[in-house]
């Protein structure tokens, strides 16, 4: 899912006095790409839906991430070692809480069984169901990727290169495009982080 749009990207780019005719088609793989690129920094899925996520027990571990939060709801919870997860394994709902807006799932009555992918979690979680909800409930990342795109533009005929220019000398070298500190600031802010 896109999280910002090619009309938003570009007013920052026209406000420049930098956009030529046909520059669409590229503007809007910018917004795939760095929408692409936004949800793999934050670590987490963006799209709203119905998940099942499977986990690796340790001996002790009560605390659960998931991957697609705000949650609306958690539908079950199992709980088998041989993986086969039948009625049996289901956990009741007394015996678990989650905070829908970390996406932590505690599970704080039962102790687990140990083992590779013996927890199985179905909920129904994301950041929003397409690009307007998004750009509605986190319009600070929308703006974000709004900067990083007009920033590539602006970068588009020298990427990953750089000149210095002194007092009878000049200087070019090659350098990455990265996050802008201010984008990756807001972006640091959704950021999922791991719970041990």
């Amino acid at each position: 899912m896109d999280l910002t749009t090619e009309a938003r990207a570009r007013i920052l780019i026209e406000d420049r006095g930098d956009y030529a005719v046909g520059a669409s088609t590229f503007i809007g793989k910018l917004v795939t790409l760095y929408s692409y690129q936004a949800e793999e920094y934050l670590r987490r899925t963006v799209t709203a839906a119905t998940y099942t996520e499977h986990f690796n027990v340790r001996s002790g571990q009560a605390v659960f991430q998931l991957k697609a939060y705000p949650i609306s709801a958690v539908s079950a919870v199992y709980s088998d070692s041989s993986r086969s997860f039948d009625s049996s394994s289901l956990i009741s709902s007394d015996d678990y809480t989650y905070d829908p807006d970390t996406g932590t799932l505690f599970i704080d009555k039962v102790s687990l069984p140990t083992g590779p992918r013996s927890l199985k979690i179905v909920y129904v979680g994301g950041m929003a169901t397409n690009t307007t909800a998004f750009i509605v409930r986190f319009p600070e990342v929308s703006e974000a990727i709004d900067m990083q795109i007009a920033y590539h533009w602006n970068r588009r005929s020298n990427l990953g290169e750089n000149s210095v220019s002194l007092p009878d000398a000049s200087r070019t070298f090659t350098g990455q495009i990265n996050w802008l500190a201010m984008s990756r600031l807001v972006l640091d802010k959704h950021r999922r982080m791991d719970v041990y």
